[in-house]
């Protein structure tokens, strides 16, 4: 009788456990989380537009209204990188800290960002805020 109540208690205790780590694991990211660069020393960041024409700007106010907005959201890793969309053609913004550089192609209610996909939550990026970004860079 003492075994099972043993065995009852262990077995309820890690399920306890697993369910306790399952709520506390922080699942949604900021931006700054998903990169490998940091987004206060961003040295300059390049755009394309979906024609996959490139605007690059160096002008902080620039870097940092863009990182402003992609600050909005929050980021959730999908289960295995899984995606149920990629678009043939998309927007694509790179940001440099001196040589290190990371990536993020938003699309949808989806970004992939240095090879791994998040889901967007707390709203979306908009294409025409991302299009309207690009075309008030200089050439």
């Amino acid at each position: 009788m003492i075994k099972r109540i043993i065995l009852f208690l262990l077995f309820a205790s890690l399920i306890v456990l697993l369910i306790t780590s399952v709520i506390l694991q922080p699942n949604h990211k900021k931006l700054a989380e998903t990169l490998t660069v940091k987004t206060d020393n961003i040295t300059h960041l390049k755009i394309t537009n979906l024609a996959g024409e490139y605007r690059t700007t160096t002008d902080p106010q620039q870097i940092q209204y863009l990182i402003d907005y992609l600050n909005t959201m929050t980021y959730k890793r999908l289960v295995d990188d899984q995606t149920a969309f990629m678009p043939t053609r998309t927007i694509i913004i790179y940001l440099f800290e001196g040589e290190k550089v990371d990536f993020i192609i938003p699309y949808g209610q989806e970004a992939m960002i240095n090879r791994k996909v998040y889901q967007i939550e707390d709203g979306y990026i908009e294409s025409n805020f991302l299009a309207d970004f690009h075309d008030a860079l200089l050439e």
